[in-house]
């Protein structure tokens, strides 16, 4: 009965000491296991930090370039409403032009020099002045293309 007792004894210090090195063990993996949680919710925190960020940072260039496409298209109307107001005027003056060739000219001896010189200038001043008319009419399209082409090029990038 002794030796029953004694291999008893030997068994519960082996299942004592069983015990206490499993309790160690699982301590140990659990205090690893928690500092790779740990680690894990840093580096996540660390990653939503950078995609707010960046999301910020795309969020205020789409703002940005939707502020510049409703500029352009601003001045794409204006533009349009000045070519269409240019075209207005030089048919105008085209048809007032027009109308004064188809008048017949006065007699002759009504004429008087000083008209026909006064006649000459305002003619001259008038080609100049279409001249230039169309010079800006010409740059006003130009301006425009070169709008369309920019806003194009940014409608792309915005897709991209």
């Amino acid at each position: 009965m002794q030796v029953q007792i004694k291999r008893v004894d030997f068994m519960d210090g082996r299942l004592s000491e069983w015990r206490q090195r499993m309790e160690e063990e699982l301590r140990q993996k659990y205090g690893e296991f928690e500092q790779s949680l740990q680690r894990a919710a840093s580096g996540l925190r660390v990653s939503n930090s950078y995609v707010e960020e960046a999301q910020r940072r795309q969020q205020q260039r789409l703002q940005k370039l939707e502020a510049e496409l409703s500029e352009l298209g601003g001045r794409e109307r204006r533009t349009q409403e000045a070519l269409l107001d240019a075209h207005g005027r030089l048919d105008a003056a085209e048809a007032r032009l027009l109308e004064a060739e188809a008048r017949p000219a006065p007699p002759a001896e009504r004429c008087a020099a000083g008209h026909a010189e006064a006649d000459g200038a305002l003619v001259s001043l008038l080609e100049r002045r279409v001249g230039e008319v169309a010079e800006r009419l010409e740059q006003v399209v130009q301006d425009s293309f070169e709008q369309h082409a920019a806003l194009a090029a940014q409608e792309e990038q915005l897709r991209s």
